[in-house]
């Protein structure tokens, strides 16, 4: 299933940016088809729109097969773009800055972005300070927060007393709901330099729990449908 990552406009630059300067290489492909592996050079400004300049392979045969591309960014699996080459020479091809990126995702259930206003809080293993996070999205598995934790967290790190505050379509109604454990899975690097990062985490829920879970996305679903896309 393809998910929605990110649709922030300086979150795609600066990733994009990291793969120039880190070298990382692109994958070209064709309605989920492997054509070919390419270089991005740089981003290039013209007529106040944002242009990708890519090495043209020489192998590939047309560029105009061309219509995604993925690449491995920092703390973060295969993200996805749309892309269709708009101008080409011999040895270049160009593209439009994308406006989202998605990512593959093998979930066995929905996940829902979260309306502005939902937080997390959390303890992480035997450490009493409680840390506070913005809740990016959540499914019945688990889910995703952003913040700038008090103290470093690792992978593996289990989470006790996960409160999770959801803001619902009307905004001044917010539910409150307890994980008591939960474990980190992974943590995605912010962009920013100011100690934010992403999170991770997989819920480990009682029977008890999961019932009331699923009956919580219910009832905030209903209100306002507002799951992640499942294709591009």
């Amino acid at each position: 299933m393809i998910e929605l990552w990110t649709q922030d406009v300086d979150k795609i630059f600066n990733s994009l940016k990291r793969a120039i300067d880190k070298h990382i290489p692109l994958f070209l492909q064709n309605a989920g088809v492997f054509l070919d592996t390419t270089m991005l050079c740089k981003i290039h400004e013209h007529k106040a729109e944002n242009y990708l300049v890519l090495k043209k392979p020489k192998g590939l045969e047309s560029s105009r097969d061309i219509d995604t591309v993925s690449f491995k960014s920092m703390g973060f699996p295969n993200v996805l773009f749309p892309c269709f080459i708009s101008r080409e020479t011999e040895k270049l091809m160009a593209a439009r800055l994308p406006e989202e990126f998605f990512f593959l995702q093998h979930r066995l259930s929905p996940r829902f972005i979260t309306l502005r206003g939902s937080m997390v809080s959390f303890l992480v293993s035997n450490r009493r300070k409680l840390n506070i996070c913005e809740l990016i999205d959540i499914s019945i598995e688990g889910a995703r927060l952003t913040g700038k934790p008090l103290y470093e967290i690792k992978e593996s790190d289990r989470i006790r007393q996960c409160t999770l505050f959801l803001t619902g379509h009307q905004s001044i109604v917010v539910k409150e709901f307890m994980v008591r454990n939960a474990t980190v899975m992974r943590i995605f690097e912010s962009d920013k330099d100011d100690g934010e990062i992403e999170l991770g985490i997989r819920f480990d829920l009682t029977s008890s729990e999961r019932r009331q879970l699923e009956s919580l996305l219910k009832y905030l679903t209903q209100e306002a449908p507002f799951p992640l896309p499942e294709a591009l």
